[in-house]
């Protein structure tokens, strides 16, 4: 209740929670990557485990996992750097052309072309991720907007995380409790009844 004050005491909860491990997700932008095809079959075949053949499989698809997880933040990690500093290099090219002091056109016109390229290269790189991140299906190529995006992917954050349930019991937030209230829910659901 307020009074004359105009102030409202808000009430912050913060937990870090513990789900359980995040699921991998692959970026379709990798596979565009020069590096990514060689790395996935280098890194595939150092990985050597013994026992069953399914077991085997498995084992290498995790350790496969971590590698390309450590491959993608080292590669696409830096990439909102990797476009600010390439957008400099072809302005910077661009200033060259204009004040003279680089007189051989020849070398100018390919030194930008490559920084061009390699501009474009970054801004579709990042691009692809925040579409797939988004998964907005409609968008065309090339028309996208990064406030857009990063807006429908944390509605989409927030849209598919949840903080607890609401059970006949009461509200349960607790992540012990929240797994518990899940397994009970689908077990009593595919559970048969025995016929006598």
């Amino acid at each position: 209740m307020r009074d004359l004050s105009d102030h409202c005491p808000i009430w912050i909860k913060f937990d870090s929670l513990d789900w359980g491990p995040k699921p991998f997700k692959f970026l379709s932008c990798w596979v565009k990557h020069d590096d990514f095809y060689s790395f996935t079959e280098k890194s595939w075949n150092e990985i050597h485990v013994c026992g069953k053949t399914i077991f085997c499989f498995k084992e290498k698809l995790e350790f496969l996992r971590a590698a390309l997880r450590n491959w993608n933040r080292e590669v696409f990690g830096i990439l909102n750097l990797e476009v600010e500093v390439a957008r400099k290099d072809f302005n910077s090219l661009d200033d060259l052309a204009f004040d003279g002091s680089l007189v051989d056109l020849e070398e100018l016109a390919l030194r930008r072309s490559v920084a061009s390229s390699k501009m474009w290269e970054t801004l579709n790189f990042k691009e692809s991720i925040l579409r797939q991140k988004a998964r907005v299906l409609w968008m065309e190529e090339g028309n996208s907007n990064s406030k857009f995006f990063h807006k429908m992917v944390n509605i989409r954050i927030r849209r598919n995380s949840f903080l607890g349930l609401n059970t006949p019991r009461g509200w349960i937030d607790r992540v012990d409790l929240v797994k518990e209230e899940i397994m009970n829910h689908f077990q009593s659901r595919f559970a048969e009844p025995l016929a006598f």
